[in-house]
């Protein structure tokens, strides 16, 4: 019995990776400092909802020096001993995204 379906040719292998001459972007290292749970120290977290978010403006006092445009409380658990805990985020967002910015 023959196959009613038509022939089809072999695929070409399908190329991985950046074009050939790209070359390598530079990208700055941030060094973030997480929130440890108030039980047990433990920065592994599991992020429940967000609770509030409001487009307050600002800058943190020295030594930190940042600018931001919302804050941000998140619900979290932690991961090693189960407390929940609230996060407080001091975000910067750029104007034109997310209705951030001034």
């Amino acid at each position: 019995m023959t196959d009613p379906r038509p022939e089809t040719q072999p695929r070409k292998a399908a190329r991985c990776g950046r074009p050939a001459g790209a070359k390598n972007i530079e990208r700055p290292a941030v060094i973030e400092r997480p929130a440890g749970c108030s039980s047990c120290g433990s920065t592994e977290r599991e992020f429940l909802r967000i609770a509030a978010e409001e487009p307050i403006a600002g800058v943190l006092p020295a030594p930190f020096d940042h600018v931001y445009t919302h804050i941000v409380w998140r619900n979290v658990r932690c991961r090693a001993c189960g407390q929940h805990y609230r996060l407080i985020c001091y975000e910067h967002r750029a104007a034109g995204k997310n209705g951030g910015g001034k």
